[in-house]
């Protein structure tokens, strides 16, 4: 099976092509292109694939006008850090909606799901929108809402919206609170980032994870990193890694 890979950023590109390298053999990823522009001259110009991966934000704009412009005869995948998306996935070919950072399991399902629709897909022939749409609603993946916290002997529940951010410090994960209060936590930040909703948490670099009502202010920095001013204030200055800054700007506005 031959697919066709939409993305600019490389860590999420790297991601997506080791998890379909060493789980799914059968499939090949022929081109990996970061524009609009040049994903309407590759479909133009080259044979049909069976199957295109798409991020949403591409370097020069949202990718569901490659879809208009070119009308390509194969299902797309739509992969994405933003869940207001959604409809408008479904009415440019999408037959699934994945969440970044992809994980295992979610992609296995998406594959699955484009291999029970493939004969749907023909040079005449268009997915139902409808029924997408509601097995997507059915088979949404719920986020967290709370966290439950183990003190010494004891148990506390906590909910995500009074947590202002997760950090990694001496080898372990810690809940910072909106109330200046902080715990340990057994989840990785990589296990915390498939949980939380995105709406509401970004993961800006190896050693945090923050919610958006923790942010004071934003500063530029070097090399287009942003620095990020938080409340609770931590120890160390917060700033944006170097790939993660434009998705951080897209998921602020």
């Amino acid at each position: 099976m031959k697919v066709l890979i939409l993305e600019d950023e490389a860590p999420a590109y790297r991601r997506l092509n080791k998890l379909l390298e060493e789980n799914h053999p059968d499939i090949e990823v022929i081109e990996v292109l970061d524009s609009i522009s040049e994903a309407c001259e590759w479909l133009e110009n080259n044979n049909p694939v069976h199957l295109i991966f798409s991020d949403i934000h591409l370097s020069d704009g949202l990718s569901f006008e490659i879809f208009e412009r070119t009308n390509p005869k194969c299902p797309v995948i739509f992969t994405t850090a933003f869940d207001q998306y959604m409809m408008e996935a479904f009415q440019n070919k999408g037959i699934d909606y994945l969440l970044k950072p992809i994980d295992l399991e979610a992609l296995n399902r998406s594959i699955a799901k484009y291999k029970e629709l493939q004969s749907d897909f023909s040079n005449t022939v268009e997915p139902n929108l409808k029924a997408l749409v509601q097995h997507l609603e059915l088979n949404k993946k719920a986020f967290k809402s709370r966290l439950l916290l183990k003190i010494g002997t004891k148990l506390k529940p906590i909910s995500a919206s009074e947590i202002a951010y997760f950090q990694f410090k001496e080898g372990s994960v810690e809940i910072v609170t909106i109330h200046h209060k902080s715990y340990p936590y057994e989840l990785s930040l990589d296990e915390l980032e498939t949980q939380l909703n995105p709406e509401d948490f970004f993961r800006v670099n190896r050693q945090f994870i923050i919610h958006i009502q923790s942010i004071q202010h934003i500063h530029s920095h070097f090399k287009g990193r942003l620095k990020i001013e938080l409340q609770p204030n931590p120890e160390i200055e917060v700033y944006t890694s170097r790939e993660r800054t434009k998705a951080f700007k897209n998921w602020l506005s």
